[in-house]
């Protein structure tokens, strides 16, 4: 009787204690825990088909191109006819804009390299690049550069841009483990100065379990006669979460690694943390997100970390990561999205959150993707090394989130998104663009803004009447605005003003639609001065325009039968039928310089890749969308 008391005790016991390791446990895998640090709460159907995925997109975003490949050019582009441009680099320091980034001739590992570097001071006019970190010469052959970070502002202010240099001008296959054949000599530093010189190169860590002294092409830092500086690169070695960029090209045994990172090593495999991200979260926590959708967490802001672990709900995806907190106190996080059809590296996910545990409301940014000249690991779209402000260093003025990245590893860009991050609006559209700053941002607008094909606010046709300026001189690429509008499914007036510079070359669209109908209304200034309606049996002319001439547009919408009638300076046209039958809703109108091309990775002519010798140019002015307004 006793035993079996005893028995009827022990099981009870048992049961309590799997119990109280079930609800252990249960807590160990909540949100913002270690074995979940983030999770993705919100809806996500990705069109693969599509360049933007049809998501909405991020309202009000503003892409600019920092850097466009051309071939056959030393004068444009890179200034070496380099068509690989890849791990841009981002901060802010001295009232302007750094952008870093590498180059290579065609192919991510074959070949030299040269780090790059591009001043801004308003995030939109780049400077030509300049070469911060040349390749050397070891054992007869050029040296190899990459990073995964690429700036530091000391405490005392200065600016340090870094990189590291590989020894051999080819990096090996990868394999299992980071660790094999890829053997970097180290991290180097170079100091960027006020008057835009830069001081001497220096390792700032070195692989000296690999290399002997003399095989080091640069000295180490404590070499250097400047007291600030090394106290600058001292103070940089000793922050527990910038170094943590170096974990691939500094091996464990030449640094001071957080332990508890350094033991979740398997069989010198390290390919777990690479390619960092983090921020902290109210509660002092870092949140790492890693490449491949990996991630963890540190209470001691980064001495120590919890056990690496694979994101269940971000997508696995080998493209890179970034998160962080945004100015009104929330948190944005940007990663690749994968699915059935998904191949490239698009559309660029943002996800935005209140607490940096959950996120939701995805949406997308720029969605356009291009690549004109074919080479080695140069994935499509602008998932490549998406990189925003790091925590360390001055903040850009204003509350916006700025993000760099690289265009199917060829081109660089850079983004503006407004605070907070929204996919959608309250309201409709009356914009006269007065009140607009020139040469600044197109507020409230979607701007897509390549190097030949400008978009921005221009004083014309007066200093106190301004408009909406679109040039285009680009062969293989358009100028693009857009303007999201309250989403209606009811009747709606539209109206705008448009003048074209010519009429005998160039082509000018304006589409109304949504997310998933990008052009069930579209008018077109065609390259032989007429005004066609598209509509779904084909172009239709309701006009003509001359050059240097305002246009005035009016277009009378009827969502529900997908009908539209037009009024072309002053005649009204018979009723149109949409391009996309069965079209619910809209909101959005689009202006652009060319036919949308959705997906364009076909190789071009390098020598047709030249700015054309004649620039198109359009104004646009007082666009107004309302409710039903008959005509």
């Amino acid at each position: 009787m006793r035993n079996s008391k005893h028995k009827l005790k022990e099981a009870g016991l048992f049961i309590i204690i799997l119990i109280l390791s079930g609800l252990f446990n249960m807590a160990q895998a909540q949100p913002g825990s270690a074995e979940e640090p983030v999770v993705f709460t919100g809806d996500l159907d990705v069109n693969f088909q599509r360049p933007d995925g049809e998501l909405d997109p991020l309202v009000g975003a503003q892409n600019y191109q920092v850097l466009r490949s051309v071939k056959n050019s030393n004068d444009l582009g890179d200034g070496l006819g380099f068509t690989f441009h890849h791990h841009p680099m981002l901060s802010y320091w001295q009232d302007q804009f750094y952008v870093l980034c590498n180059a290579c001739p065609t192919h991510e590992e074959r070949g030299l390299t040269e780090i790059l570097l591009m001043k801004s001071q308003n995030g939109i006019e780049w400077s030509k690049p300049e070469i911060i970190f040349p390749h050397v010469m070891y054992n007869g052959e050029p040296t190899f550069c990459n990073h995964r970070m690429g700036f530091y502002i000391t405490p005392g202010g200065k600016l340090l841009a870094s990189t590291a240099y590989f020894p051999q001008s080819e990096m090996p296959p990868q394999s299992g483990s980071e660790d094999t054949g890829k053997k970097y000599f180290g991290v180097v530093v170079r100091e960027i100065k006020e008057d835009g010189s830069f001081g001497p190169i220096y390792f700032i860590a070195q692989n000296n379990s690999l290399y002997k002294e003399e095989d080091f092409p640069f000295p180490y830092f404590t070499k250097s006669k400047d007291k600030a500086f090394i106290a600058g690169c001292e103070a940089l070695r000793s922050d527990k979460l910038i170094t943590l960029h170096w974990w691939e090209q500094i091996r464990p045994e030449d640094f001071n690694y957080p332990p508890s990172l350094v033991s979740q090593i398997n069989n010198g495999n390290r390919k777990f943390a690479k390619a960092i991200s983090y921020f902290h979260r109210d509660d002092t926590t870092v949140v790492a997100l890693w490449k491949s959708s990996k991630s963890a967490i540190s209470y001691d802001n980064g001495n120590s970390w919890s056990k690496v672990t694979n994101l269940k709900t971000f997508s696995g995806g080998y493209a890179k990561v970034w998160g962080q907190r945004t100015e009104d106190g929330k948190f944005a996080a940007s990663w690749r999205p994968l699915g059935e059809g998904s191949w490239g590296r698009y559309p660029m996910l943002w996800a935005s959150s209140k607490d940096g545990i959950h996120f939701d409301n995805p949406a997308h940014l720029n969605g356009e993707v291009t690549r004109r000249y074919d080479g080695g690991s140069k994935d499509i779209g602008p998932c490549n090394y998406q990189r925003g402000l790091y925590e360390n260093g001055a903040d850009i003025p204003g509350d916006d989130v700025w993000v760099v990245y690289s265009m199917s590893k060829e081109d660089i860009w850079i983004s503006r998104i407004p605070v907070p991050l929204k996919a959608s609006v309250d309201d409709f559209v009356n914009e006269d663009f007065n009140q607009m700053k020139l040469n600044g941002e197109v507020q409230g607008w979607n701007i897509y803004h390549p190097k030949w094909a400008p978009v921005g606010v221009s004083k014309f046709p007066s200093g106190n009447n301004k408009c909406l300026k679109f040039m285009d001189k680009d062969p293989f690429d358009y100028a693009k605005a857009f303007k999201i509008f309250k989403e209606t499914d009811d009747s709606i007036s539209i109206s705008f003003k448009l003048m074209a510079m010519q009429n005998n070359f160039g082509r000018y669209e304006v589409e109304v639609g949504n997310t998933k109908d990008l052009d069930p209304v579209k008018i077109i200034f065609s390259p032989e001065g007429e005004i066609l309606v598209s509509e779904w049996n084909g172009e239709k002319k309701i006009g003509k325009y001359d050059p240097e001439t305002w246009n005035e547009i009016e277009l009378d919408i009827d969502i529900s039968s997908n009908r539209f009638k037009v009024k072309c300076n002053g005649t009204i046209s018979d009723q149109f039928v949409f391009n996309s039958r069965g079209t619910k809703w809209l909101n959005r109108i689009t202006f652009r310089t060319g036919i949308n091309r959705g997906i364009s990775i076909n190789p071009v002519n390098p020598e047709e890749d030249l700015p054309l010798e004649k620039s198109a140019v359009y104004y646009l002015d007082d666009v107004k969308v309302n409710s039903k307004k008959a005509i």
